[in-house]
């Protein structure tokens, strides 16, 4: 039976310079900070984008996994990482959801890129939008730049997620449209989003979005190292998308209309949405033009 609700939390740390030393202290930071929300009692743990240091690349199997296996299952809880891995066919940004038994629930692979991860650190795209299925309900991982794009996301709530983990390792400077962003994200979807950064320099977006009209921001982090946590009400979020429970498609007359809008909670109308029109984002176009 799916559960009505989780406890989740985000790890917003400090991601050191990058060296194997670096690596090794942000491992140990890492695994000391979700230990306090273990203590906080958080089911489902994520960790931001490249919590070891963008310099660290690991080849399967990865002792870090591992790490993250043996911890989740010591703790009975999700944990959700991220790292630079070589796979067989290749090197990308990858994302392990990793289940309370120690099991790896499944993988997920960034999907879009910046310009210097092409570039520079010659990444591959990876080429799916998985969904996982958990005793809480499916959930979703994107990485950074994923989120920055409509679709990802989108696709994601078609394929029947209710919580989406952004893992990001954004600048500062990008703070207040990503802060926007997740709000939107979360509203135009009717999903939870739980966006993961880095503390300091890389201070970009740690904040537990419901999608609400009013008090969306559920709890935000500041800018020092902190775990952020929350418990999602999934009940609440599925009656939301059940059309029943909106009172607009249901008024009689201009006088239900306003008694409607002061019973809004959240919204997305998607019986009215017009997928007719949207053949456009189909067609694929030439990057010279741009």
């Amino acid at each position: 039976m799916v559960k009505d609700a989780v406890r989740v939390a985000g790890i917003q740390m400090r991601l050191l310079s990058e060296s194997v030393r670096a690596r090794e202290e942000n491992l140990k930071r890492a695994l000391k900070m979700m230990e306090e929300a273990t203590s906080m009692g958080a089911e489902i743990i994520c960790l931001p984008e490249l919590f070891l240091g963008a310099a660290t690349v690991e080849k399967e199997p990865s002792s870090t996994v591992q790490v993250m296996r043996d911890f989740a299952k010591e703790h009975s809880s999700y944990i959700i990482s991220n790292l630079y891995l070589f796979e067989r066919s290749g090197k990308y940004s990858t994302s392990h959801v990793i289940g309370p038994y120690g099991n790896i629930v499944g993988v997920y692979r960034k999907t879009h890129l910046f310009p210097w991860e092409h570039k520079f650190i010659k990444l591959k795209l990876g080429g799916d939008l998985p969904v996982f299925d958990t005793e809480y309900g499916k959930i979703g991982v994107l990485i950074c730049q994923d989120a920055m794009v409509p679709e990802a996301p989108r696709v994601l709530t078609l394929k029947g997620t209710e919580v989406i983990f952004v893992q990001s390792r954004m600048p500062g400077a990008f703070l207040v449209p990503w802060r926007d962003t997740m709000r939107v994200r979360a509203i135009e979807n009717q999903v939870f989003i739980v966006s993961v950064g880095g503390a300091g320099y890389h201070a970009c977006g740690t904040l537990i979005v419901a999608p609400r009209l009013i008090d969306d921001i559920i709890v935000e982090a500041g800018k020092d190292e902190q775990v952020v946590s929350a418990t999602l009400n999934l009940e609440w979020l599925r009656e939301m998308r059940q059309r029943k429970n909106q009172p607009l498609y249901f008024v009689k007359s201009v006088e239900d209309m306003r008694k409607g809008l002061e019973k809004v909670e959240s919204y997305t109308f998607p019986l009215d949405r017009n997928p007719e029109l949207y053949h456009e984002i189909l067609k694929p176009y030439d990057p010279a033009e741009f």
